[in-house]
Order: C-alpha cells, then sequence, then structure tokens
C-alpha cells in the first residue's frame, strides 16, 4: 500500500513540473499520510524562463538637437513580473556604445544615433527591441565655412543654427547707414510659432537667456515687426552675444551682434569713464533713482562702435526701467544746475523726448543727452542717449 502511495505522489510531482509556466500556482506543497507513516510535504518550484514583451519603442520626434533631453516610450509586459528595468544601449555616430538607464536621454554628437532598448524582468530574463535610428543635430556644425567666417568678422562668435531652418537660409552682413558692420542677420528661416519656441529652448540649453529689457526696448523702436524677442549670452567681462529675433513681412529673422553692458540698480561709474573717457564722464552727472524705489534698472550699453563712425568721441545708450517721471523732472533739475541747456521737462511730456546739452568753454567739449519716454511698452522705460563731441 505504500509503495502504491509514493508512486502516485511521483507522477504527482511530475505533471506539477510540466504545469506551464503562465499557472499562478507556481509553487505547491503535497502532503500524504498513512496509519503506519508520519505526515510528509513535498513542494517544488518552477521556475520563470518567459521574457517580456516588448510592444512598442518610440520617440516624439525622428531629430533632437545635441544636448536636448528626450523621453523614449516603451510598452513591454511580463507574465509572471509586474517589476520590470528597462535600460538603452546607444550606439553613437563614431560607433562607441553608451549605456542609459531608464528616464532621460541625451545625445552629445552631430549625427545618427542607434537605440536599442532592453527590457529585463526580476528572474533575470531579458528582450532586445529592434534598432531605432534618430538624429542627433549640433546647432553650431551646419554652417558653410562662408556663413562662419562672416560671424566670425562680426559679432565674433558662432550663432546656433535651427533644425528647421529651411536650405534658402541665408547669412549676411548687418550695417548701419554709415556702412559700419553691426553683425549677421539670418533671413529667410521660414519658422513657424512652435518651432521658434523650440528654437529659443535650444539658446537656453547654450547658455543663452531672454533679456526682458532689450526685448521691450527693440519691441517700441522697430518699425513694421511682430513677435520679437533677445536672447544674450555672457561672453566675458561686460560682453555678450545677442541675438534679436522677429517677423518682418512674414519672414522670421535673427539679428546676431556683440554688444557689451552693463545692468544695475545704481550709475556704474567704472563703466561711462571707460565708454566715454573720464574727461568727458566728468561732464555727464550720473543718475539716481528715489530712496525707495527699489525695483529701478539702470542699463547701459557701450554705442561707441554705432556712433564712432559719427564723429562722436563717446557714446552711451541708457535705458531706465522702473522709473517715474519725478525722478526723471529731477534728474532734468541736476542737469540745468550743472550747465545743460535745454533741459525741459514739458518737451518731454509733449512731445516725448528732449535733448539738453553742455559745452565746456575751455576744451569745447560738447555732450548731448537725449532723453525719451516709452511708456506704452511692456516694461515702461525712458532711454537715455549720451552722445560726446
Amino acid at each position: 500500500m505504500k509503495t502504491k502511495m509514493l508512486k502516485k505522489l511521483s507522477i504527482l510531482s511530475l505533471s506539477l513540473l510540466l504545469t506551464s509556466c503562465s499557472d499562478t500556482s507556481s509553487l505547491s506543497s503535497i502532503s500524504s499520510s498513512n496509519s503506519s507513516a508520519s505526515n510528509s510535504t513535498s513542494s517544488v518550484e518552477v521556475v520563470d524562463t518567459t521574457a517580456p514583451v516588448i510592444t512598442s519603442v518610440e520617440t516624439e520626434k525622428t531629430t533632437y538637437y545635441t544636448n536636448e533631453p528626450f523621453s523614449i516610450s516603451v510598452v513591454a509586459s511580463d507574465d509572471q513580473s509586474d517589476n520590470l528595468t528597462i535600460t538603452y544601449t546607444l550606439t553613437d555616430p563614431d560607433g562607441e556604445e553608451v549605456q542609459a538607464s531608464e528616464g532621460e536621454v541625451t545625445l552629445t554628437k552631430d549625427g545618427q544615433y542607434q537605440i536599442v532598448v532592453t527590457v529585463s524582468d526580476e528572474s533575470g530574463n531579458e528582450t532586445d527591441s529592434d534598432p531605432l535610428i534618430i538624429e542627433a543635430f549640433d546647432p553650431y556644425s551646419h554652417w558653410t565655412e562662408e556663413e562662419e567666417s562672416l560671424m566670425l568678422e562680426s559679432p565674433g562668435y558662432i550663432i546656433p543654427k535651427g533644425i528647421d531652418f529651411k536650405e534658402t537660409t541665408t547669412v549676411t552682413q548687418s550695417v548701419n547707414l554709415n556702412d559700419t558692420v553691426l553683425g549677421v542677420i539670418i533671413d529667410n528661416t521660414g519658422m513657424t510659432q512652435d518651432q521658434i519656441a523650440d528654437y529659443n529652448e535650444m539658446l537656453v540649453r547654450e547658455g543663452y537667456a531672454q533679456n526682458i529689457y532689450e526685448t521691450s526696448y527693440f519691441a517700441s523702436t522697430i518699425l513694421n515687426s511682430t513677435d520679437i524677442s533677445v536672447y544674450d549670452k555672457n561672453i566675458e567681462n561686460d560682453d555678450y552675444a545677442l541675438l534679436q529675433s522677429y517677423y518682418y513681412n512674414d519672414d522670421y529673422k535673427i539679428e546676431a551682434r556683440k554688444v557689451t553692458y552693463v545692468m544695475s540698480h545704481e550709475w556704474d561709474e567704472e563703466f561711462v569713464n571707460a565708454t566715454l573717457t573720464e574727461d568727458y564722464s566728468a561732464l555727464v552727472p550720473a543718475f539716481s533713482f528715489a530712496e525707495d524705489n527699489e525695483e529701478g534698472v539702470i542699463y547701459l550699453t557701450d554705442y561707441n562702435y554705432i556712433m564712432e563712425s559719427m564723429g562722436t568721441i563717446g557714446a552711451i545708450q541708457g535705458k531706465l526701467f522702473n522709473v517715474t517721471i519725478d525722478e526723471i523732472s529731477s534728474y532734468l533739475d541736476t542737469l540745468t544746475e550743472f550747465g545743460y541747456t535745454d533741459a525741459s521737462l514739458d518737451d518731454l511730456i509733449n512731445n516725448e523726448t528732449t535733448m539738453p546739452m553742455y559745452m565746456d568753454m575751455e576744451t569745447y567739449a560738447m555732450v548731448m543727452i537725449q532723453i525719451s519716454s516709452y511708456l506704452e511698452a511692456d516694461i515702461p522705460f525712458y532711454t537715455i542717449d549720451i552722445m560726446c563731441m
């Protein structure tokens, strides 16, 4: 009787070993007893050998900027495990493999990448996806030698190129009425609003920041243009790479130049001395805000590169933000006390501009300070343009 019972248990154990892995009862216990033997238990564990199934691997786009983080959408399942691990193997344009864990992926080299997704379960079973091909676009690697040469001549740096720039995009030098080269204009880009937003996000990743003060200024002074924005990036000291973009006649343009400026709550005497020379800066009274005005901004730009062709010895374009008319009136009084003529608050109020002038009778040095109001701007401001002759 005991021998027959053991044979039956052996047959039952074999049938458990042959049970499908999809059976949730992978661990079973069998107990038997008889009058001549004590209770005994036999346990059998079925090992998971089924690999996960990958249903889809997708990215939002097929081309990304270098240094642009993005996510890979993976749909995978496993009958035996709820905890799946996803890893990525990236083969870069040079053939080198890079491992990345689940989350955002960043591409660092210009060219084609191959991505293979590996999904593994808790038992170590793995499944690899088919290779996914995407392109990485380095914004500094897609200009012609001639275009790079124009940029390096002026403004002196390479401008990031957009993925969505058309093949007919042109790069030409920007000049003023006196044929002074100011920088370059990137024209005929054919950009949509969404593409512009994507381009501006790339600029931020490349170290640029939106300059809200210059954006307000140019939006108020450039005619027949819309969607004006200004981004800049510090090069060194007070020098900045500045990109001014706008729509003109339905064409999206970008002007690039190098500018030198300081921005502070207080008048920067050191910057004024260096830009105008100390002899002339001594003839320009400093502007100051009222003691209770903690939000005021003095924005001073070196304008010599624009005005020297017009015979000026020194020039500063100043902009005053978060300033009151009383503070402007007080400054006009200061200019009058110093010896400036034609410092008229009425002209400023009625005509939106006034131009006080000063002449040093010993040296015949002359200074003109044109003050204008732009009170309808997104951030209202006054300009205070200083020209020394």
